[in-house]
C-alpha cells in the first residue's frame, strides 16, 4: 500500500517534467495513434492465435481422451468375458 503512495508521489515531480513531455506529446498525436493501433492489432491477433492454437489443442485432447476410454470400456468388457468364460 506504501508502494502506490510513492509512485503518486513520484508522479508529482515527474508532472513537473512533464511540461517538456507536453511538448513532445503535442508533436506526437498524429504519430502516436498509428503507433499504437498496430501494436494493439498485433497483440490482438498474437492472441487471437494463441486462442485458435489452444482451442485446436483442446480439441486434439478431447478427442484423444474419447479414443482412450472407448480403448478402457474394450478392455473392460474384454476382461469381463474372459472372467466369466
Amino acid at each position: 500500500m506504501a508502494t502506490p503512495k510513492r509512485l503518486s508521489v513520484e508522479r508529482s515531480p515527474q508532472s513537473a517534467n512533464s511540461k517538456p513531455t507536453v511538448e513532445r506529446k503535442s508533436a506526437r498525436p498524429s504519430s502516436t495513434p498509428s503507433d499504437k493501433q498496430p501494436p494493439r492489432t498485433a497483440k490482438g491477433s498474437e492472441l487471437q492465435n494463441q486462442l485458435h492454437l489452444a482451442q485446436e489443442d483442446l480439441k486434439k485432447a478431447k478427442k484423444q481422451l474419447l479414443q482412450t476410454e472407448k480403448k478402457k470400456l474394450k478392455a473392460v468388457d474384454e476382461l469381463k468375458e474372459a472372467q466369466s468364460g
